[in-house]
């Protein structure tokens, strides 16, 4: 994995992820933007993915859970009590999201895993291997706890 470098930018609005590849090229200096397979309006699941993930998280249940697109087109609309937009400016202050009464809350922090949880599991899609490290970039707006909030998400 040293030969593969990752870079998340996780930002406000969406959220990119991109790639040095030095596994085969120890010289190489070309960034790939991936594009990122998710659920578009209409639920409809597109494998060649778009350049780009919406910060926006939608319960469907307990067990299933959207980020990206179909969130931000679709449930944001029809379910706004369960999708959740804008978690990054909330990082280090002492919110919760319930989306189901009596289940769990879902605090900042733990959303923002959810996403990167999707966007490293795009790289390691990819890559055919694990992702152990990478950088992430965040908001210019993160203080010292909500970059350090980040990093354990």
């Amino acid at each position: 994995m040293r030969n593969v470098f990752v870079g998340i930018d996780l930002g406000t609005t969406n959220c990119k992820i991109s790639i040095i590849n030095r596994r085969e090229d120890s010289n190489n200096e070309i960034i790939e933007n991936l594009k990122i397979p998710q659920y578009l309006s209409g639920r409809e699941w597109n494998d060649r993915g778009v350049p780009y993930l919406p910060s926006m998280v939608y319960f469907d249940n307990t067990e299933e859970v959207y980020v990206g697109e179909y969130a931000k087109r679709d449930m944001f609309v029809r379910r706004p009590e369960r999708t959740v937009r804008s978690i990054k400016r909330l990082m280090g202050r002492t919110w919760t999201f319930e989306p189901f009464k009596d289940e769990t809350n879902w605090s900042p922090q733990s959303i923002s895993a959810i996403i990167l949880r999707k966007l490293k599991d795009v790289a390691e899609q990819h890559l055919q291997e694990e992702v152990k490290a990478s950088v992430i970039t965040v908001p210019a707006s993160f203080d010292a706890v909500a970059r350090e909030l980040t990093v354990k998400a």
